[in-house]
C-alpha cells in the first residue's frame, strides 16, 4: 500500500511540473504576443527618410509626373483602391483637405488603384472623380509604377514628401501623415 502511495504522489509531483512548464511557456508566449501588438501595424511603404525612387507615370489631366515633379515643394501622395470600404470613407475628407493644402502651397498627388475586376469607369464608386478634384490623379491598374515606388501595400494610405524628394512622413490616416511632417 505504501508503494501505491508513493507512486502516486511522484505521479502526481510529475504532473504538476508538467502542468508548470506549459503554464511558463504559455505565459512566454502571451508576452510576446502583447508585445508585438502594441508596435505600430507595418505599413509597407518608404520608410520616412527615404529618397523616393524614379517613376514616371500619366496623370488623367494629361500630365507626366516624375520623381522630378516632386522636388522644390512638400507633396502628399494619398493611395487609394477600388476594392477598399475604407477608401471610400476617407476619401470625401481627403478632397476637402486637398484643397487646404493646395492653399497653403502643398502638392497633393493622389493614386487610384483599381483592383479585382473594376476597370475605369467600371465601379470607381465615384472616387475617380472625387480624388480628380484634389490635385493631380493617376489611376493605376492593379499596382503601377506609383504604388511600387512608394512600396505601397495598404489603402488608403498617406506619404509626405518633403521638397528634397525624401518621406517626411506616412500613415493610415491624412492627419497621422501629416503629423510627423514638417510643412
Amino acid at each position: 500500500m505504501v508503494y501505491l502511495l508513493t507512486a502516486a504522489v511522484v505521479l502526481l509531483a510529475a504532473l504538476v511540473l508538467l502542468n508548470m512548464s506549459v503554464t511558463a511557456a504559455m505565459v512566454r508566449r502571451l508576452g510576446r504576443v502583447e508585445e508585438s501588438r502594441q508596435q505600430p501595424p507595418d505599413l509597407g511603404g518608404l520608410p520616412v527618410g527615404a529618397e523616393v525612387p524614379a517613376f514616371e507615370a500619366a496623370a488623367v489631366d494629361g500630365d507626366l509626373l516624375t520623381t522630378d515633379a516632386l522636388a522644390g515643394r512638400r507633396t502628399v501622395v494619398a493611395f487609394y483602391s477600388t476594392s477598399c470600404e475604407g477608401c471610400r470613407a476617407q476619401a470625401p475628407r481627403f478632397a476637402d483637405e486637398a484643397k487646404t493644402l493646395a492653399a497653403e502651397g502643398t502638392q497633393v498627388l493622389s493614386v487610384l488603384l483599381l483592383m479585382g475586376n473594376t476597370r475605369e469607369g467600371e465601379g470607381a464608386d465615384g472616387l475617380r472623380d472625387l480624388l480628380a478634384g484634389a490635385g493631380h490623379l493617376v489611376v493605376e491598374d492593379g499596382v503601377g509604377a506609383l504604388a511600387t515606388s512608394f512600396e505601397a501595400r495598404a489603402t488608403p494610405s498617406y506619404f509626405a514628401v518633403g521638397p528634397d524628394r525624401r518621406v517626411s512622413g506616412k500613415g493610415l490616416t491624412l492627419a497621422e501623415c501629416l503629423a510627423g511632417s514638417p510643412s
